[in-house]
């Protein structure tokens, strides 16, 4: 049994969970998504892992040392739905609870915190801040994105030191693998460093970020994973870390072209692999466009409050 600090290889808030938000998740033009994938498959072989960022870091952060911009383990958080502090950035669920709940699956345990006997049901390895680079927020989150092919198979050895070999080679097989990864590659440059896009192109830039998720999902299918849940990037430009960036408070148009030039490049790639790579296959989510009509129309996924920040 590994501890926490060994365990901590790899990793990669608003869900609406009404019945236009579960047709988005549940289909797509190409690929069933990963409600269908988890839902088809036999309940004791399912297994979901998670390579994130704070959109569905369940706690991870609370297990690591780092400062309080990177973890969600103080009011408001978590008074809605658990109604005690869970690590979680919201007040509710995450969209990997959604998934979990709709497929009538546990909630997916925290890899850092897991028990013998739990690998099998998959794994949780998102930390609030966790970027495609090496160098994003390096110190601050829990290991690095590009280790997740590590972190899954390592997952694989302790489920095999419980379920036997073919049962492990299984799930790993049979397993979806929820990545949602990318936003702080660009959130970081944009607040702390805007000079860099002076020296390097944006799409360059993109290019190594998506560089880095290709060699991670090859990574993964080499280990033996097949199911790839692929999240985008949301409207990167309207988050409240950037507006204030801008003269009046608007959505930043740097970010918002990182954006739309990231997500053209994870699609793209996406397809490649799937001409590539016998067996795999994926679904993808459009964060960008489902979020913009969160901001543009918000009225019409829920309840509209009025937040002061002192």
């Amino acid at each position: 049994m590994l501890e926490p600090e060994q365990r901590c290889l790899s990793v990669l808030k608003y869900f609406d969970p009404t019945l236009p938000r579960y047709r988005l998740l549940c289909y797509s033009s190409r690929q069933p998504l990963p409600l269908n994938w988890l839902c088809q498959s036999s309940r004791k072989d399912v297994a979901l892992f998670i390579f994130s960022n704070s959109i569905n870091d369940a706690g991870t952060n609370n297990y690591i040392n780092t400062t309080t911009d990177f973890r969600a383990n103080f009011l408001p958080y978590g008074e809605m739905f658990f109604h005690h502090l869970t690590g979680r950035f919201s007040d509710d669920r995450l969209i990997a609870d959604f998934i979990t709940e709709y497929a009538k699956l546990p909630l997916i345990p925290l890899y850092l915190q897991m028990k013998d006997g739990e690998f099998m049901g998959g794994a949780n390895f998102a930390s609030a801040g966790a970027g495609a680079l090496v160098d994003t927020y390096k110190g601050f989150v829990c290991g690095g994105f590009q280790d997740a092919a590590e972190a899954t198979s390592t997952t694989k050895e302790e489920a095999e030191e419980e379920g036997g070999s073919e049962k492990a080679k299984r799930m790993i097989k049979e397993g979806v693998y929820l990545i949602s990864i990318g936003s702080n590659d660009y959130l970081m440059p944009l607040v702390y460093n805007p000079a860099l896009f002076h020296s390097i192109s944006m799409e360059d830039y993109v290019g190594m970020v998506i560089g880095n998720i290709t060699t991670v999902l090859k990574g993964i299918y080499k280990v033996g994973g097949r199911k790839f849940a692929m999240i985008g990037i949301g409207p990167l430009g309207c988050v409240p870390v950037i507006r204030p960036l801008t003269r009046n408070g608007s959505c930043s148009g740097e970010a918002i072209k990182l954006a739309k030039l990231h997500n053209i490049a994870l699609t793209s790639i996406l397809t490649k692999l799937e001409t590539q790579l016998q067996g795999f296959e994926y679904s993808y989510f459009d964060l960008y466009t489902s979020g913009s009509e969160r901001i543009e129309y918000p009225s019409k996924y829920g309840k509209l409050f009025m937040l002061w920040c002192t």
